[in-house]
């Protein structure tokens, strides 16, 4: 009988009421961000517990679409992307933004 490979659970956030469930490998993609370090055997509590974040959600689900270059709604604000990226330290790949709103 062969071994069985174990895949690592998601790691689920709450974000602003919002839950996310999220694959380590998108964590791994940003291994220097705050989001690796919540998660990280050293913070995390309980890994079976949702992570809580006081953030807004909407923002955040563009934040796991990051990839160098997003294309977001136009509820979400570019300064607001833009501000949690550096929020949650994950490094910016060039100014790629698309469908940036217009201001007010």
């Amino acid at each position: 009988m062969a071994d069985k490979v174990t895949k690592p659970k998601p790691v689920v956030f709450n974000v602003g009421g919002k839950h996310f469930e999220v694959s380590r490998t998108v964590i791994d993609q940003h291994e220097d961000s705050m989001l690796a370090r919540l998660v990280s055997e050293t913070w995390i509590e309980n890994p079976e517990q949702a992570v809580f974040i006081d953030r807004d959600g909407v923002v955040f689900a563009q934040i796991l679409n990051y990839h160098g270059s997003v294309s977001f709604p136009r509820t979400v604000w570019k300064s607001d992307f833009l501000r949690d990226l550096e929020y949650y330290a994950i490094v910016r790949e060039g100014e790629s933004v698309e469908n940036e709103p217009e201001e007010f």
